[in-house]
Parts: C-alpha cells; sequence; structure tokens
C-alpha cells in the first residue's frame, strides 16, 4: 500500500478504502489494485460518485445491470444522465444531501420500467466517504423486484386465507340454502372485483336453473339446457374454472354477453360431493382487471365453501320440513283425538238415549186400535224422523272410526250391485218427489257389504238430488267390465268449480241444515270410505252445468 494511501482519513469506519491516487473521471482506477476487483464482484450495484458535479468515478457489472441502459457507459455520467427522469432527479438530491450532512441514506427505494416494460423495483444505500481529502460518495444499488413480489403474493394468500375464513363465517351463518348463495354470490363479486354475477343450481340432467343474480336481467327461474352452455358444460365436466372471453364464447352466450356489456365471464363449478350441483358465474365488463390464476384458484374455493354450505343447508330444509310435517301430524293427531271424543259423548249420550226413548214411545202409541188417523200421521213422521236421524248418527259413528284410523268394518258377500242401486234410487225418489233413472250393462255382481253398498249409493244419488237444481235432473248407470263393476251418477245442472274439488269428500263440507232432506255433510266423506274398504276408487269429472261422480269396484282376482 502506497504512503499517500496510509494516510487518508476517513469519516466512517466502516467506509470501504479509497484507490491509492485520487480518481480521475478521464482515468479509472487502476484495474491492479486488489479493492477494485473486488469492488467489482460485489453482488449488490455500487459506485463511486466523486467530484463536485457527483459524476460515476467507478460501477462495477452489477451497477450497471440496474441501469435502465445497461449498455451506457457510467463512467463519468451523473445520475440524472444515467436515470433520465424522476428517478435520476430523486437520487441526485438524496445524494448530495448525504455528502452535505455527512448522514448516510439507507434503504431507498426507486422503479422503473425494464426493457421488457415490466416494472422493477430497487433499494439502495448511499454513504459519504474521503477521497485525498475530497468528499466522495459510495452508493449501492441492489435489485427487489423478485423479493417484493414474493413477499407481495405472501401476504396476498394470507388476505385470501382470511377472506376465506371470513366467507366460511358467513356461509356457516346462513342455514337456509337463499341465505348461503346469497353470501357467496356476493363475497365473490366484491373479492374478484367483477360487475355482475349469477349463480345457476343442476335442474335435472342436463339442464341449469337460474336461482339468484345481483343485477336484475331476468335470470331467476329460467331453465337452460348444457348444450347451450359449453362453457358451463365443460366446468362441471373438467370440475375446473374457466375463463370465458365474448369472442371465443358459444353464440347463445356470447348474444347474451353483449347485450348487456360483458367482455368476459370467469364460470365457476359448484361442487357437492365431488358431483356437479350449480355453477356460479363472475361477469366482467372490463378486460383491465380480469382474474388471473390465483383470482382463479380462490373462486374455486369460495365455491367449495359455497357446495359444503349448500349441503349443510339442504340437510337443515330438509330437517325443518321433516319436523314441520310431523308437528303438523301431530296436531292433526290431537284435533282428531279431541274430535273423536266430542263425537262419541254427542253419539253415545246426547243423541242415542233419547232416540231411543223417541222409537218406544212411537211404537206404543202405533198398538192402540183407537187411535184418530191424524195422529197415525203424526207417529208415522215421528218414525221416519227418528229413522233419519239413526242414519246421522250412523254417519257420525263411521267418521269417528275412519278419523281413528280403524276404518268401516265391511262383512264381504255377493252382492248385486244394480239391485242395491236400485233400491236406494226408488227409496229416495218417493222421499224427494224427484225420479232418478238408472241404466244397467253388463254383469253387476260383485263381492261387497250390501248394507254398505246401499248406504254408499244413498249417500252419493242424496248428495246429487239435493245439489242439483230442480230444473236438473240425475240418472244413474250401473256398467259390469271385465275386471271391474262402475257405478256412475251423473248431476245434470250441477255445476262444480275446480276450487271445489280437493274439500268435496272432506267432512262437513257443503253442509245443509234442512230438518227433512238435510246433510251434515258426511255423505261424501263416508262414500270414500266405504269404497276404500271395498278396494275401490272414486272420482269426479266436472264439466260445465254437469258433473259425473263414478265409483270403480274391481272384481276379485283382477289387477288394478
Amino acid at each position: 500500500m502506497s504512503q499517500a494511501a496510509s494516510h487518508r482519513s476517513t469519516e466512517d469506519d466502516d467506509a470501504p478504502s479509497a484507490p491509492a491516487e485520487p480518481p480521475s473521471l478521464a482515468e479509472p482506477l487502476a484495474p491492479e489494485d486488489l479493492r477494485l476487483a473486488a469492488f467489482e464482484h460485489e453482488p449488490s450495484g455500487a459506485a463511486l460518485l466523486a467530484g463536485d458535479a457527483l459524476a460515476v468515478a467507478v460501477a462495477n457489472a452489477a451497477f450497471r445491470d440496474a441501469m435502465p441502459r445497461p449498455d451506457l457507459d457510467p463512467v463519468g455520467r451523473t445520475l440524472e444522465e444515467i436515470w433520465p427522469s424522476e428517478v435520476g432527479l430523486e437520487l441526485r438530491a438524496t445524494v448530495e444531501r448525504v455528502r452535505s450532512t455527512r448522514q448516510p441514506a439507507r434503504f431507498e427505494r426507486f422503479a422503473q420500467a425494464g426493457a421488457d416494460g415490466l416494472t422493477r423495483r430497487f433499494t439502495w444505500h448511499a454513504r459519504r466517504v474521503t477521497l485525498r481529502d475530497a468528499p466522495a460518495v459510495v452508493l449501492s444499488v441492489w435489485e427487489t423486484t423478485e423479493l417484493e413480489d414474493a413477499l407481495a403474493h405472501a401476504e396476498r394468500a394470507r388476505e385470501r386465507a382470511e377472506l376465506l375464513a371470513s366467507v366460511a363465517n358467513d356461509l356457516n351463518a346462513g342455514v337456509g340454502l337463499d341465505a348461503v348463495l346469497r353470501t357467496t354470490l356476493t363475497r365473490a363479486v366484491a373479492l374478484l372485483g367483477a360487475e355482475d354475477g349469477s349463480v345457476w343450481l343442476v335442474d335435472g340432467p342436463g339442464a341449469l336453473r337460474g336461482v339468484l343474480e345481483l343485477v336484475p336481467r331476468g335470470r331467476v327461474g329460467q331453465v337452460q339446457p348444457l348444450a347451450q352452455l359449453p362453457a358451463a358444460a365443460a366446468a362441471l365436466r373438467d370440475r375446473a374454472a374457466r375463463l370465458v372471453r365474448a369472442a371465443d364464447a358459444a353464440p347463445f352466450e356470447a348474444e347474451w354477453m353483449q347485450r348487456w356489456g360483458t367482455v368476459a365471464r370467469l364460470v365457476v363449478p359448484i361442487l357437492e360431493e365431488g358431483r356437479g350441483a350449480g355453477v356460479l358465474y363472475l361477469n366482467y365488463e372490463s378486460d383491465r382487471f380480469l382474474p388471473q390464476g390465483g383470482d382463479v384458484a380462490f373462486a374455486e374455493a369460495i365455491a367449495g365453501g359455497c357446495a359444503l354450505a349448500l349441503g349443510r343447508a339442504r340437510a337443515f330444509e330438509a330437517e325443518r320440513a321433516a319436523r314441520a310435517r310431523a308437528e303438523a301430524a301431530e296436531q292433526e293427531a290431537r284435533r282428531a283425538e279431541r274430535l273423536q271424543e266430542r263425537l262419541a259423548a254427542v253419539v253415545g249420550h246426547d243423541l242415542r238415549t233419547p232416540l231411543q226413548a223417541i222409537t218406544l214411545g212411537v211404537a206404543v202409541l202405533e198398538r192402540r186400535a183407537a187411535l184418530p188417523e191424524a195422529d197415525r200421521k203424526t207417529l208415522a213422521r215421528i218414525a221416519a224422523s227418528a229413522v233419519k236421524m239413526e242414519r246421522i248418527i250412523g254417519d257420525l259413528l263411521d267418521f269417528a272410526r275412519v278419523r281413528s284410523g280403524a276404518g268401516l268394518p265391511v262383512e264381504a258377500g255377493p252382492v248385486a250391485l244394480d239391485e242395491v242401486v236400485r233400491t236406494a234410487a226408488d227409496e229416495l225418489a218417493a222421499a224427494r218427489g224427484r225420479p232418478v233413472a238408472l241404466e244397467v250393462a253388463g254383469d253387476a255382481s260383485l263381492r261387497g257389504d250390501a248394507t254398505r253398498l246401499a248406504q254408499l249409493a244413498s249417500n252419493l244419488l242424496g248428495f246429487a238430488l239435493r245439489e242439483t237444481p230442480p230444473e236438473g235432473a240425475v240418472r244413474a248407470a250401473v256398467h259390469g267390465e271385465e275386471h271391474e263393476v262402475k257405478l256412475v251418477v251423473e248431476a245434470l245442472g250441477l255445476r262444480l268449480l275446480p276450487e271445489d274439488l280437493p274439500a268435496l269428500f272432506e267432512p262437513f263440507q257443503r253442509a245443509h241444515g234442512d230438518s227433512l232432506h238435510g246433510s251434515i255433510g258426511l255423505g261424501l266423506f263416508i262414500v270414500r270410505a266405504i269404497a276404500v274398504a271395498h278396494g275401490a276408487r272414486v272420482a269426479v269429472s266436472p264439466c260445465g252445468d254437469r258433473t259425473a261422480f263414478t265409483v270403480a269396484f274391481p272384481r276379485p282376482g283382477s289387477a288394478r
């Protein structure tokens, strides 16, 4: 080391030794100097700035790589010449401050566009040194682009993990299906920078049904075949999201995207236990912020959380529906039980006991020989009313049996249905003064309970006669066919509306309080119960001012 070098003074203990001779802008440091060799191989960019202009006296290869133009020789140039932009001005101002104040600058940053157009980011230090009793500045620069990108990626991953946890919490809070889907759609649109979105669920084989949309565009309730939605079909098939641009979309989707100004859409499959449950659409109106690889994975993660919540929501709704059905059934059972108890009390005590007294009194009076004719007619009317009351009591008892689940007891035997119907028609025609035409065709014999079948025919014909206006007519037909025997009662003039049919055979419907020909509204209820006890089916066919009732009794051994 030369004597001149041994007498150099330094401002900082850790400052690098200066060259043996004062630097010249025209003559760089001697390459034989070992310190210059170490300077050249420093992995970070380094340059020595000297002279009043603070021009570069020497720079290593790493410093040249950090320059906007690596082919430019920096020696003899100022920082503004090397970086002809705001970066150069900021560097110059900071380096002058370091030289004048002797305070180093650490961890300063600047960014510049690289030759490929991508932004490069740098961190730099500046430190004052004394060279031949003249102040100089050592400038160290190193590129931090990859490091900052890695840190940004890690931070982005952390943020997305927190967002996914937040979405999961929101989805867990929404137990209803609609709440789960709405949370998924709104959070996905917001977090992935979309302007619009919709949710479609699988609706049978090969179709999707719109169930939710962010911007109202008529998608809810639509059912679209997957054949028209190849992007959705591919996403469900491959179990992977895909970005579709309007220019590359299928005709049906391209037309929709053009109509609403959508340049691209991210199609994300919703997979429930490995099966395609639906599709999440995220629509973009600009190509400036389209989702990239990490965004697509993030969207798939949101859809995965949605799928888990969907299964939970469906299970909850099924459980709620089952619980509601069970509660309704329990309430109905309690109501039927209370009704049965009331009916039993009315029938067993309040009606039967006085009716027996009336019947016995009529029988005693009828045995008197000197009874005037007027009194005999009165007793006949009393006896007829007693019979009617007995029939009403029988209906109430039958109703209680059916409601309790026991069903109506029947004693099967050979029955000629045409004779049963004819007898009931004649009795009703005589009682009401209105004829009932009867048509018989084929073999009308079957096995059944003659008493119950007579009750069925009487109730059905009685209902038709009571509900048909006086200018109308009632006719009956018994048709014996190969596998069944049909009883058809037509009421010409009886108009039934569609809303009347569901409650037609329910108890206490269309009840009338006429004491002579009245009904408590159990007639058709008993008709259906007797038909069920015989394995028959009952149908009603309203057609304008004509209504037909059909009871089809199966023959023994016939296939139903």
